[in-house]
């Protein structure tokens, strides 16, 4: 049997890209194990803390936020207003509540649309043909021809269904184009607390009445985040993205210890933690208590 430095001499001769990939990925899988332990161990105080807007599949369906399931100090509420899914989130034990209201940028009555078995695809927003026709040819025919099935629903402002001034480290939104409008609907504390968002967003108006990516883009930043990742999907429609507030906010050593760890969520962390580190010295001072942090990291002081 091989030894696992063999292996990698082995992969890296042959097949250099893939053994690049496989270990940075296997590093990174380390990392986020060493900090999440580390985390637990000599910072049981600090709360980390996740809203799940559009819950449905869990965190395992959010591969960023997935490892959160093994921080013991972890506050974790979800959105999903399809009962028996939020039901089945609760029981899971990922969530520490799952809020079943349906989520718009108003108060009122909207109704549901449900394309044919397949109900993560919901949005209260119909599909625009004409845009979708324009844009996307074919693919574009097919999706305007999915039967779907309408449900009136209640729907509230995120900051309506929220409990005042709740606010959280990290927020994800998968709302099938109103992502921007849950966003625009949350008290501006939550997202002057927030240190990342994740969210889903299209670059054409598929949905009638949408705000589209660059629209997305505007209004976070004057949030103060940055785009960090922006991955187009197979669907050549839609678009994960990815924002981070901007690191020169940061003004105590819990906040930089929960950026540190996004960083290893991220699998970028050795460029993310470097910065971020680098950024808080700059602003605060070498401090000997990060040493530890370097140390664990494998990051350098410049």
């Amino acid at each position: 049997m091989r030894r696992s430095k063999d292996v990698k001499h082995f992969l890296a001769d042959r097949f250099p890209k893939l053994a690049s990939y496989y270990y940075r990925k296997v590093q990174g899988v380390a990392h986020i194990n060493r900090f999440v332990t580390y985390l637990n161990r000599k910072h049981p105080e600090i709360c980390v803390s996740l809203l799940d807007v559009g819950a449905r599949g869990g965190l395992n369906a959010i591969q960023i936020f997935g490892p959160l399931k093994h921080l013991k100090n972890r506050l974790v509420h979800g959105i999903e207003p399809d009962t028996k899914e939020a039901e089945r989130l609760r029981k899971s034990g990922e969530y520490d509540h799952v809020f079943t209201d349906g989520v718009a940028w108003y108060d009122g009555e909207a109704m549901l649309h449900v394309p044919e078995g397949d109900l993560a695809s919901a949005c209260i927003r119909a599909v625009d043909h004409v845009v979708a026709r324009h844009w996307f040819c074919n693919w574009g025919d097919l999706y305007c021809s999915q039967k779907s099935a309408e449900y009136p629903i209640r729907v509230k402002k995120l900051s309506n269904i929220l409990p005042k001034e709740m606010t959280y480290d990290f927020i994800k939104t998968d709302t099938e184009g109103c992502d921007y409008d849950v966003l625009a609907s949350a008290d501006p504390v939550l997202l002057e607390k927030a240190l990342c968002v994740i969210s889903e967003t299209q670059h054409v108006p598929i949905f009638v009445g949408q705000r589209t990516m660059s629209q997305l883009d505007i209004f976070l930043r004057e949030h103060h985040f940055l785009p960090y990742l922006v991955q187009l999907q197979h669907s050549f429609i839609n678009y994960d993205v990815v924002y981070v507030k901007d690191p020169r906010t940061i003004s105590n050593l819990e906040t930089l210890l929960k950026y540190i760890l996004l960083g290893t969520f991220l699998k970028h962390e050795d460029s993310f933690i470097s910065d971020v580190l680098h950024v808080y010295e700059a602003r605060f001072g070498e401090q000997q208590t990060l040493d530890i942090i370097y140390k664990l990291m494998n990051a350098k002081r410049t």
